[in-house]
């Protein structure tokens, strides 16, 4: 069975209110899984803040429902912290699935390169992948924190083979910040 599945990254929550580039990844999102009729909305997102005590994904899951996706069609990633994490814990819920899968990753266009690495380094060639949806919204400030975290992103996955999840597992949980205390 093959299925189409939209992911939308999660952006941190200043408060526990929607802020507009998460609704602008949103809509992309949710325009793209009626429009195709996808199975599944995998939103990927934890708790990146600590002053904010709902995931990303929650609060974005209450937009998708606000916009008629029903509850049995949304997949909540509440775990992953960052882009890496995003990669990592939506390559597990795919695999879960149990299923081939087209995965359409939507963000912000300034991600979309880092995106494209990670999810790449994390699946491999075990589904198809889509990185032609994003939200535009760029400014010089996250053009410079892109940098800084895709080299943070290349050191992570060296020497890893493309799609291998269990050293993917043992470098994010043993290496990573934001990651290595769970």
């Amino acid at each position: 069975m093959t299925h189409k599945l939209i992911v939308i990254l999660g952006n941190k929550l200043l408060s526990p209110q929607i802020h507009p580039e998460l609704i602008g990844r949103m809509d992309i999102g949710i325009n793209l899984f009626k429009d195709i009729f996808a199975d599944y909305l995998i939103l990927s997102g934890g708790k990146s803040n600590p002053n904010v005590k709902y995931a990303e994904s929650e609060i974005m899951k209450d937009y998708a429902i606000r916009n008629n996706i029903s509850s049995e069609k949304i997949i909540l990633d509440t775990n992953s912290l960052d882009t890496v994490g995003n990669g990592y814990f939506v390559r597990k819920i795919v695999n879960e699935l149990e299923c081939n899968s087209t995965v359409y990753i939507v963000s912000s266009f300034y991600h979309m390169k880092r995106v494209k690495y990670i999810f790449s380094s994390c699946f491999g060639n075990y589904h198809n992948l889509n990185f032609d949806y994003s939200y535009y919204h760029e400014n010089e400030e996250v053009n410079r924190k892109e940098e800084r975290s895709m080299k943070m992103a290349k050191n992570l996955f060296r020497n890893i083979d493309y799609g291998d999840l269990e050293e993917i597992e043992k470098k994010l949980f043993s290496e990573h910040e934001l990651y290595k205390f769970r």
